[in-house]
């Protein structure tokens, strides 16, 4: 869960940095969910006996638009087959 939170941050942080020397490289990061384009193969894990989903830390509704060069604390939940759900948070950059 953590590895894949630090995955999500440092994916958004190599990103922001690669996409601002040139626009047309990486991925926009519009959101928080939008993060998850910049993990290889652009998606979350699967077959892990569970389900992970990404929401923005402080939305009411887990979805808010980040503007370019905001910061923004987003929220990763893992919902596993059985038992109780578990969330950590990562923080990600927004850029077009």
């Amino acid at each position: 869960m953590q590895s894949v939170a630090g995955a999500l941050g440092s994916g958004a942080a190599t990103n922001y940095a690669v996409r601002s020397a040139k626009s047309t490289n990486g991925a926009a990061v519009t959101s928080c969910a939008t993060a998850v384009n910049t993990l290889q193969g652009g998606a979350l894990p699967t077959g892990a006996g569970g389900t992970y989903s990404i929401s923005d830390a402080s939305s009411a509704t887990g979805a808010t638009a980040i503007a370019a060069n905001a910061t923004s604390s987003c929220t990763l939940t893992f919902t596993p087959t059985s038992g109780s759900a578990v969330t950590a948070t990562f923080v990600v950059t927004g850029i077009a």
